[in-house]
């Protein structure tokens, strides 16, 4: 099979490819570290942890986002079909909305 899309590879910057491992890092924690009942956030100790980690993590989103939709456009080929490049934005952000939920969901309890 032929590629027919031409396109300049797009290149991520130090900070970009850092805050996607820095997130990957984060998630994998927060994963690992999760809580098994409510009733563990009795421990005042453990309940601070666990609001200052979702807070970080949620502030860490937005800025993420906020970062790569100025700085970066799209990486698909200019002739992407546009249904293409409206279903990828629409999986980009409802990712985002997704881990967005996980850390606002937490500070709800």
């Amino acid at each position: 099979m032929v590629n027919t899309y031409k396109q300049k590879r797009v290149e991520h910057s130090f900070l970009a490819k850092s805050l996607h491992w820095i997130f990957v890092i984060m998630f994998g924690y927060g994963v690992f570290k999760q809580i098994n009942s409510k009733e563990q956030l009795n421990d005042i100790v453990l309940l601070r942890s666990e609001i200052l980690f979702a807070t970080f993590f949620l502030a860490f989103i937005i800025f993420r986002f906020i970062y790569m939709k100025k700085r970066y456009k799209t990486s698909l080929p200019s002739e992407t079909p546009k249904l293409h490049r409206i279903i990828a934005k629409f999986i980009r952000i409802s990712m985002y909305v997704a881990f967005s939920g996980i850390a606002i969901s937490g500070l709800g309890i």
